[in-house]
């Protein structure tokens, strides 16, 4: 798991891109999840099932994260706001 650890530790867009290596990189394949490409259809291309399995877990962490960031970045606003204007 090293490999998922550095590419989630890493911004995305500035892993070193290798043409001609063949394989896209696990940021390339978290594009094509996001677009909608089926994980099926990935494998099918020659995408090793590993390196499709650590693009999705990299896309629940984020989804993880956002979903905790406007809870934490004004825990109160809502309830302040109702009460300023009720």
């Amino acid at each position: 798991m090293q490999g998922l650890a550095q590419s989630i530790a890493q911004p995305q867009g500035q892993q070193p891109q290798q043409p001609g290596a063949g394989l896209p990189t696990v940021d390339e394949v978290v594009q094509l999840l996001m677009q909608g490409i089926d994980p099926a259809e990935l494998e099918a291309q020659g995408i090793p099932p590993e390196l499709i399995i650590q693009a999705i877990q990299i896309i629940e962490q984020q989804m993880a994260a956002e979903a905790q960031a406007p809870a934490q970045q004004d825990p109160m606003g809502g309830g302040l706001a109702s009460q300023m204007l009720g």
